[in-house]
């Protein structure tokens, strides 16, 4: 039963260090992708256009709390991907 428990947490923190490893990267990309955005290059991959939606929203609704998308609600629907 303890061994089996130990294997349960290993493979518990293994998959969080893939999460937060994952979200790492994914949140450099999505600044690489505002920067690009910021001196007007266009989206042309599905986080792009996602980030474009987000901004856009924004602008539109204001700085308000629930105007787009949240950084973690990006980062969910790309690891869905």
């Amino acid at each position: 039963k303890l061994e089996r428990q130990l294997n349960n947490m290993a493979k518990w923190y293994g998959d969080k260090e893939i999460d937060l490893e994952t979200r790492a990267i994914l949140r450099d990309v999505m600044s690489s992708s505002e920067k690009r955005m910021r001196v007007g290059e266009k989206a042309e991959d599905l986080l792009g256009i996602m980030m474009e939606s987000k901004t856009k929203a924004i602008q539109e609704k204001g700085n308000k709390e629930n105007a787009g998308l949240t950084d973690d609600q990006v980062i969910e629907d790309c690891k869905l991907f």
